[in-house]
């Protein structure tokens, strides 16, 4: 990580939601040739925080009826493919060799779909239907502004699937909590880093919807200033 870059890349988060939103909710969304009619089966694969980012589409998925499972991409028991899935790989470089790999695997038989920040990968070229994040340049070096337009692009897909049209208007409102999040920093940060300071250990936790809050949070600890940090769910961690 480039402690600068990603501090960079943290506060211009807000500002870089809103063109997302806006390539996604007009007239020529990249949504439009995803089919508005449910698979019978979706398979969501990717690693790291891409991985993170599907376990929360799948679980909103599955609590309105559909058939979804987000799995690792280096698994070793992958859902296989048949006619009737809808496979959506998710690498923000388009280039990780297990999500490529597992999307190709689908190729010819499920309809694929990519989420990727490069839509000339190789990961968009197993795909029938790419899905860009549109985040730009990390300049930190890990999966920050690409996490979020994730997250982003995997709630309007869903929004898509169950059968209304993208829930962009739900989405509009982060932007501005996100920023004034960011804008009153001075007011909590400086006595949550007292607080963190000096701890054997950090544990995030958050529910089992949002449970790649918790695991990305982690993730940037250990990946940033080298902490040790776990994700954990709250009711799991609360046993």
């Amino acid at each position: 990580m480039k402690h600068d870059g990603f501090l960079a890349d943290v506060l211009r988060a807000p500002a870089a939601l809103e063109p997302l939103l806006d390539a996604y909710g007009g007239a020529g969304s990249p949504l439009a040739d995803v089919p508005a009619d449910p698979a019978t089966r979706l398979v969501l694969t990717g690693m790291g925080s891409s991985c993170f980012a599907a376990a929360t589409a799948a679980a909103r998925l599955r609590a309105a009826g559909l058939d979804a499972v987000a799995e690792l991409a280096s698994t070793g028991s992958p859902s296989p493919p048949r006619v009737g899935t809808l496979a959506v790989g998710i690498s923000a470089s388009g280039s990780t060799p297990e999500t490529v790999d597992a999307l190709g695997r689908h190729r010819g038989c499920s309809l694929t779909v990519a989420v990727t920040n490069d839509p000339a990968s190789r990961l968009a070229g197993e795909a029938d239907v790419v899905l860009p994040l549109l985040a730009g340049v990390e300049e930190g070096g890990v999966a920050c502004l690409t996490f979020q337009a994730t997250l982003a692009v995997l709630h309007l897909l869903a929004g898509r699937l169950l059968g209304g049209s993208p829930s962009v208007d739900e989405l509009r409102p982060a932007v501005e909590a996100a920023a004034a999040l960011r804008n009153s920093r001075q007011s909590w940060l400086p006595e949550l880093c007292t607080l963190l300071d000096g701890a054997a250990s950090l544990h995030a936790i958050a529910p089992a919807e949002r449970l790649s809050s918790a695991l990305q949070s982690a993730l940037m600890l250990r990946e940033g200033p080298r902490l040790e940090a776990h994700g954990h769910e709250t009711g799991d961690w609360l046993h």
